[in-house]
């Protein structure tokens, strides 16, 4: 099946796993066409890292307080519903 569009993968690893010159060249592949410097995208990057880990956050306190909730599911309902609506 084919959606018309060619599209690359690419997995972003924490530098500290791949080196800082491969994580610098895979993420100069991710928006080769963009005009925002380096700096910039790796500021970007780190807000999307920050969000991602707040999100891990939330759902392993929505995990813990699954265990003491009245309403049995009241937190999963919960959390997929926040997932859905962002």
């Amino acid at each position: 099946m084919s959606l018309g569009r060619h599209i690359n993968f690419i997995v972003i690893d924490e530098p500290s796993k791949i080196g800082m010159k491969e994580f610098l060249s895979r993420l100069s592949s991710v928006a080769k066409d963009s005009k925002l410097s380096t700096y910039k995208k790796l500021k970007v990057l780190n807000m999307a890292l920050k969000a991602i880990n707040l999100i891990d956050e939330i759902e392993r306190e929505c995990r813990f307080y699954a265990g003491y909730e009245k309403n049995k599911g009241e937190f999963s309902r919960l959390l997929k519903d926040v997932k859905k609506k962002h």
